[in-house]
This record gives structure tokens, C-alpha cells and sequence, in this order.
């Protein structure tokens, strides 16, 4: 939104300045060299990568936040399956011990 604004402001005082100036025969490349410098503003967030810099940030943080999730998950899954495991062994051992007294 702020380069909208410099382009808005840069437009208004170069017609300011166009509208100032002395001779017509110059108006024309005046006018042109406003509209270059008009194309190289509106170009200069995207030669500077602000905008690409802003989406790949919030990707990253997206990215890291799905990782630690992850983390978090496989730790829990780490422990339902350590108990599932735990309960297996008892129950194995309780067959065990009730076919070995029969």
C-alpha cells in the first residue's frame, strides 16, 4: 500500500511541476521522464522482492508450525504405541502363565 502512495504523491507533484513549467516544448520529455520514473517506483517492490520476501516468510512460518506439529504428534504416537506395546507383553504373559498352569 505504501508504494500505491508514492506513486499517488509522485504523480500529483509532477503534474505540479508540469503544469510549472515555463516552456511547452519541453512538456513532452518532462512528461516522459515523469512516466519512467513513474514505471520505476511501481517496479521497485518487486526488484527489491518485498513481496516475494513476504509470501516466503509466511510460508516458512507455516512450514515450521506444520513441523512441530508433526513432532508433537509422532511424540504421542510414540507413547500410544509404547503402551500398546506394554499391554500386549502383559497380556501375552497372562496367556502364557494360564496355558502353563493348565
Amino acid at each position: 500500500m505504501e508504494y500505491l502512495e508514492k506513486i499517488c504523491c509522485f504523480f500529483i507533484f509532477a503534474r505540479v511541476f508540469l503544469h510549472m513549467c515555463p516552456n511547452e516544448t519541453y512538456e513532452k520529455y518532462l512528461s516522459a521522464l515523469t512516466g519512467w520514473v513513474a514505471f520505476c517506483i511501481f517496479l521497485s517492490p518487486f526488484l527489491s522482492g518485498d513481496i516475494f520476501w513476504e509470501s516466503y516468510r509466511a510460508w516458512e512460518q507455516e512450514w515450521e508450525s506444520r513441523v512441530e506439529m508433526s513432532a508433537e504428534r509422532a511424540d504421542e504416537l510414540e507413547e500410544i504405541s509404547a503402551q500398546a506395546a506394554s499391554e500386549i507383553v502383559e497380556g501375552m504373559e497372562e496367556n502364557y502363565e494360564v496355558e502353563s498352569n493348565r
